[in-house]
């Protein structure tokens, strides 16, 4: 019986591993993670017209970025889109898609240093922008967001 008992605990020591299995990571699920979150305005421009700061607190322009969600918020007021990154380009893109009874598809391309995003945007049906600029022949909508602090 001791002799069995032995053998027992010897097997479950041999075939229990001493770490869990390594998970392969995903590196579009950790770049859309570092993505997530609240932001806030810190400067926009468009066709190369800087808003003044006292506009954009007035407009009180925010950011949310769930898992699969882009909302933008101006006075209030929230503007919910879908969306779609290539992070294989670069600069990486983005594809913004309201959420309405006729869908619109916005075409961007975005940089995130840090806690600051810079999302380049397509004014109206335009194309993507190249770089990161709002003039010339580019009509674009350039905007720096901060990571709101939890």
């Amino acid at each position: 019986m001791r002799v069995d008992l032995i053998l027992v605990l010897a097997a479950s020591l041999v075939t229990v591993p001493d770490r869990p299995p390594k998970t392969k990571s995903d590196p579009v699920k950790e770049d859309m993670k570092k993505l997530e979150g609240k932001w806030s305005i810190v400067s926009m421009e468009s066709n190369g017209r800087t808003y003044p700061a006292a506009t954009l607190q007035r407009l009180q322009y925010k950011l949310e970025i769930t898992r699969d969600q882009f909302i933008r918020e101006t006075r209030g007021r929230k503007h919910a889109m879908t969306f779609k990154v290539d992070l294989s380009k670069n600069p990486k893109t983005m594809d913004l898609t309201t959420n309405t009874a006729r869908p619109r598809t916005y075409h961007a391309i975005f940089k995130l240093e840090g806690d600051t995003l810079t999302i380049c945007q397509a004014v109206g049906r335009g194309q993507r922008p190249t770089e990161f600029a709002s003039q010339g022949a580019q009509r674009a909508l350039l905007m720096v967001w901060k990571r709101d602090k939890p």
